[in-house]
């Protein structure tokens, strides 16, 4: 966010957007620096709560120097501006964020679909604000059923009073979070007045992790760069990571298909791409089973390589995801004509040819055949 601009980020109803303004409220006043907060959306105690479940201590939200919950009953009228500005004087803040958008129009009396009325919003509001030294943040709402609109709902005043950068915020499919739920929001600049983001892009990610070792409602929420790595299924990673966390001994790949939530092809490439990162290492087992072991556990977030040939959707490119012949399938054929028995007979020790066909079967059943006739041959000589 830029100091002493104002600066917008919009998003659908529940894609995260008070978690980022409070991830980067939590980021300021870790870098001792101070935060005011304008809330006309939550209340003092559950953004308290937030807070608190980001980390930052109850002595700093207690200090009235390094944080301000304002929740405004009245317009901003002279005597309440006067008011504001003795209280940016006295802290100094280098953000003051506001929540939202809409409803300070609302209580201003001003018509988000009118652009002189919008205009005179910003002059009178977040641009008088922002001229004072902080970064202005400024929560909106898209219009309805359109993720992909470059500004908010209402005026296109809004954004071309943007004087910093504009973002938007979605949450890609299967990454909403929720309590007790990790998740990741991305951040696409739509203006940047600065230069420093390319309009159309993911700038940035929130990612929101669980924290237990901080509490039971504890978070991380962090922004960051956009992983400049591949698609990959982080979810399920996440649920591989978990699983062996879990059994604390290493697994096979069916335990692990079978143990996670998924299609099957998508946790395949799920432990390649935790394989290829090093998250998880892999050994020979009996009946030529691949052992897998955690080495370090995987969060959403963090950095991972994607190896050639997994693509989005799960299965590595030009195959089913059947590691017996990977590229080679023709999944129509193969699906009709083995009805996925391919990786069972694998991990039970068969040798399979390209073709799905058995070449030499497992060295158990081989040793009980060979006792089967050894002993028909002793009957026999008897």
């Amino acid at each position: 966010m830029y100091a002493g601009a104002t600066n917008g980020l919009a998003g659908e109803s529940g894609c995260g957007k008070t978690w980022t303004a409070l991830a980067a409220a939590a980021a300021e006043l870790e870098d001792s620096n101070n935060v005011i907060y304008i809330d006309m959306e939550d209340g003092p105690i559950g953004l308290t709560a937030r807070m608190l479940a980001l980390g930052v201590p109850p002595g700093v939200l207690a200090d009235p120097v390094r944080f301000a919950y304002v929740r405004p009953e009245e317009a901003f009228r002279d005597d309440v501006r006067s008011i504001f500005w003795a209280l940016l004087d006295q802290m100094r803040p280098s953000l003051v964020v506001l929540d939202s958008t809409g409803e300070s129009m609302a209580l201003e009396g001003t018509d988000p679909n009118s652009d002189d009325a919008v205009a005179l919003w910003f002059q009178r509001v977040a641009t008088a604000i922002a001229t004072r030294g902080p970064a202005v943040l400024l929560l909106d709402h898209l219009p309805k059923s359109d993720s992909a609109a470059p500004s908010p709902i209402g005026s296109q005043r809004k954004r071309a009073a943007i004087s910093g950068a504009q973002f938007i915020q979605t949450i890609g499919k299967e990454m909403a979070f929720a309590k007790g739920r990790p998740g990741q929001a991305r951040l696409t600049a739509t203006k940047d007045r600065h230069g420093n983001f390319v309009t159309g892009e993911v700038s940035m990610t929130l990612t929101v992790n669980p924290a237990p070792s901080r509490g039971t409602s504890s978070v991380d929420a962090l922004l960051g760069p956009i992983q400049d790595d591949e698609w990959a299924p982080t979810r399920h990673m996440l649920g591989i990571s978990e699983f062996l966390e879990a059994n604390q001994s290493p697994q096979t790949t069916a335990a692990i298909k079978k143990g996670v939530k998924g299609k099957s092809e998508t946790v395949l490439a799920a432990l390649q791409v935790l394989v290829a990162s090093g998250y998880v290492t892999t050994s020979s087992g009996g009946r030529n089973a691949t052992l897998h072991e955690l080495v370090k556990a995987f969060s959403i977030g963090d950095a991972y390589s994607v190896p050639d040939g997994v693509s989005e959707g799960g299965a590595p490119a030009g195959g089913c995801g059947h590691p017996w012949h990977d590229a080679k399938c023709n999944p129509d054929w193969c699906h009709a004509t083995h009805r996925g028995r391919c990786n069972k007979r694998t991990e039970d020790g068969y040798v399979l040819d390209d073709d799905g066909e058995i070449v030499s079967y497992p060295p158990e059943m081989v040793r009980q055949r060979e006792e089967q006739l050894r002993r028909i041959a002793e009957r026999e000589e008897s």
